[in-house]
């Protein structure tokens, strides 16, 4: 696994050493001290055009857009786990009743540390998504597929090879904004840019709803199937809501609200700024 990581790693950083200029403008080793020039964002036509399109995506091919959902949230919860002081072991996606994901720490977190860890799962998407919004009006649209394809190679590192489903997730993903970041124009990296990161804003909040629509049978009968220890059984996941519960003590129910909540005002407050209506 170390070596593949190295390995991976090491082609991503050559890659972006030779691609550097196509990616910006400018020359690899001159970023730090060139000038920023201001690019000119879309319309707000089209952008209004590529949330229709995202909101569409969601309602018609959720069970496939929710896998990407599903990598942020997987990515959230491992990108807060090393920048506190913990390390990621390894990131398992699979396919059961839905697309589902686990983050195996090598090294944990405690305390305060472990609860932030625990509520950048779900609100994962929709701050990558906010921080890219922020990106995209200054119209930096090819940036943010760049940026995008780095953070799902960083994913896919730690993606176990004996995960095949979770690898072929990760690389599909990948692979799609790739081949628009290379080879699309610039009208069709933008729309591809925006909608995407709309996916994210909404997708977001959808993945939060849905986990809300959870019926109190279910979490009844994983509790039960947690307490069945014997016979070899092996105890359930815990969602993170039930997890923070463990952590503070707080009910569920509330944590779930605050899910919904960050989301929620992710969507708006990205949205607006997507749309131009905030400065």
């Amino acid at each position: 696994m170390a070596r593949r990581r190295l390995w991976l790693s090491q082609i991503l950083v050559n890659w972006i050493r030779h691609h550097a200029r196509d990616m910006t403008g400018i020359p690899y080793g001159t970023l730090a001290y060139a000038p920023r020039t201001a690019h000119e964002p879309p319309s707000t036509i089209l952008v209004a055009c590529t949330a229709i399109l995202a909101l569409l995506l969601v309602l018609a091919v959720w069970p496939v857009v929710r896998w990407a959902i599903t990598i942020a949230h997987e990515g959230g919860h491992a990108l807060f786990l090393s920048a506190l002081g913990g390390s990621v072991g390894s990131i398992e996606l699979g396919r059961s009743k839905g697309a589902r994901g686990a983050v195996n720490a090598k090294k944990s977190v405690c305390g305060t540390s472990f609860v932030l860890v625990l509520l950048a799962g779900y609100t994962g998407p929709s701050l990558f998504g906010l921080l890219a919004a922020i990106l995209l009006v200054q119209g930096l649209s090819l940036p943010v597929l760049w940026l995008s394809i780095v953070f799902l190679v960083l994913v896919l590192i730690q993606v176990p090879l004996r995960n095949v489903f979770g690898i072929l997730a990760v690389v599909t993903t990948g692979a799609v904004i790739f081949l628009f970041a290379r080879y699309g124009g610039p009208l069709t990296q933008t729309v591809v840019a925006h909608t995407w990161i709309w996916l994210l804003l909404i997708g977001g909040f959808r993945n939060t709803v849905e986990f809300r629509g959870i019926s109190r049978a279910e979490r009844r009968a994983a509790k039960k199937k947690e307490k069945k220890k014997e016979e070899g059984g092996k105890k359930p996941p815990k969602s993170d809501a039930a997890l923070l519960h463990e952590q503070t003590h707080i009910p569920e129910p509330f944590w779930v609200g605050c899910f919904l909540l960050a989301t929620l005002a992710a969507l708006l407050f990205g949205g607006s700024i997507l749309l131009g209506l905030v400065g």
